[in-house]
């Protein structure tokens, strides 16, 4: 699994970047942030219902009350990881806000820690510094050439700290569930 984790990554990059181009288009042609939500958020609902429809009736069962509102619950942080991501956009260029999304993986490392209660490992460190420099880099943060929206950046940390809760919860509830039982 280790091998493959730099393709999942870039999986993931690339899926913030596709649709920020498209609602970037949008924006262009005076669709509002509030329309793409919606569009953003349906079109999740009904792909995540039939698929999760197409699953035999036992992969479908969620067991108890409690373990529908922790996974319902679970998901409000990735609807804040669209929601800041998308607002984002209207402040930074996609190339700035998916490189911020990233920052999901060290966000992810240092909540885990503090929930687990212990220090980050050599190679989480390591992970962590080569993030951030990649980060400043990509971004051209230094030397400051242009404006940077603080704003902007600030709504894509946000969506990168929600993705982060995002990957904490999904590993930590339901895990006895099927993929496609947790988001619907």
């Amino acid at each position: 699994m280790k091998r493959v984790a730099p393709f999942w990554v870039a999986i993931g990059a690339v899926s913030y970047g596709i649709p920020g181009s498209l609602f970037k288009i949008a924006r262009a042609d005076h669709i509002g942030d509030g329309l793409l939500l919606i569009v953003t958020f349906t079109i999740a609902f009904l792909a995540f219902s039939v698929g999760r429809g197409l699953l035999s009736r036992p992969n479908r069962h969620v067991a108890s009350r409690k373990q529908k509102w922790l996974v319902m619950l679970s998901g409000t942080s990735m609807g804040f990881t669209n929601t800041f991501y998308i607002l984002s956009l209207a402040y930074v260029p996609v190339a700035i806000a998916a490189v911020m999304m990233m920052q999901s993986v060290w966000l992810a490392i240092l909540i885990a820690c503090v929930m687990n209660r212990k220090w980050p490992s050599i190679t989480q460190t390591i992970s962590v510094i080569t993030i951030l420099l990649g980060t400043v880099l990509a971004t051209g943060l230094f030397p400051l050439h242009q404006a940077v929206s603080f704003k902007g950046m600030g709504l894509s940390f946000l969506s990168a700290l929600a993705y982060a809760l995002t990957i904490q919860f999904t590993g930590n509830v339901g895990q006895r569930l099927h993929p496609l039982t947790k988001p619907s």
